[in-house]
């Protein structure tokens, strides 16, 4: 299978920026770039927790997509004060991609509310140990740590202050859109290539 052939049929969940708040989502974009004429299906709400999202999402809905993103899926989550609906939330959506083979990419849990994400550490360790064939990991805790570290981000040659990318500290411009479109690209190229060593 090639990149084209698996952004075909997307699903896009999660909450505001997967909504296209402010900016196109990063999944909508990569697939605006790669894969112009596929079928999108987006189901999220801003200020929602991936547990609620997910309650919208029937089985006839992942059943015809050809991956699943959740950028920001779980962000509202991570500011629960009971972390337990989240995880098997969480759980579930891994087992039911993958009793349908289906790619999923989802986003770890960035502090972008200091204090505020009482289930973060524990989102974040599930959805990195969920991390092999068939799940790929957009790791925006390390994009926002370098950038907290260094005070910038560099892309595409230039370098951009924190603010410059997401104006409000908590929805990415079209700028940070594209940004994370790219490195989504190389999650999706990693599990492509991790299908084909099978």
């Amino acid at each position: 299978m090639t990149l084209v052939q698996l952004l075909q049929h997307p699903l896009i969940v999660g909450a505001s920026v997967s909504a296209d708040w402010i900016a196109p989502s990063p999944g909508k974009y990569l697939v605006e770039q790669r894969a112009p004429t596929a079928d999108v299906r987006t189901i999220a709400r801003g200020r929602t927790t991936g547990a609620q999202v997910l309650k919208s999402v029937r089985p006839e809905d992942l059943r015809d997509r050809s991956v699943v993103i959740g950028v920001d899926l779980f962000f509202w989550d991570s500011t629960q004060s009971q972390c337990a609906t989240s995880l098997e939330a969480l759980r579930s959506l891994i087992h039911q991609t993958a009793s349908l083979k289906i790619p999923l990419v989802l986003g770890d849990v960035p502090e972008l509310l200091p204090g505020r994400h009482p289930c973060r550490d524990s989102l974040n360790r599930e959805i990195r140990s969920a991390q092999h064939r068939h799940v790929g990991v957009l790791g925006l805790e390390a994009i926002h740590r370098e950038i907290l570290t260094t005070g910038r981000l560099r892309y595409r040659g230039r370098s951009y202050a924190f603010g410059e990318l997401v104006p409000d500290g908590l929805h990415v411009n079209t700028l940070a859109t594209a940004y994370l479109a790219d490195r989504l690209e190389g999650v999706l190229t990693g599990l492509l290539e991790n299908d084909h060593k099978k």
